[in-house]
């Protein structure tokens, strides 16, 4: 997402108040982040939450078949966090 905008990691993360090892983390996938940590990638990105929801669900559809389970874990991953999101949302 961020290569699309073309910023580097150290833009990306001063416009996130972070520091670039923190971006480089989790696009190594070495730190994960929550809800609300992605929802500020994503703003910075430039897309909405639910944009990349939608590209993270094209890319699992995109695997190979013998990644399935892992692609279900991740789809159940994914359900979580975007059920959770909209809890907060309707709690707020």
């Amino acid at each position: 997402m961020r290569k699309l905008r073309r910023i580097s990691q150290k833009q990306m993360a001063l416009e996130m108040g972070v520091t670039q090892s923190y971006i480089s983390k989790i696009e190594a996938n070495l730190r994960g982040m929550n809800i609300i940590e992605l929802m500020d990638y994503c703003e910075v990105a430039g897309i909405t939450l639910a944009e990349f929801a939608a590209r993270l669900e094209w890319s699992f559809s995109m695997q190979l078949p013998e990644y399935k389970a892992q692609r279900e874990e991740k789809k159940r991953v994914l359900s979580f966090f975007l059920s959770s999101y909209t809890k907060l949302l309707y709690y707020d």
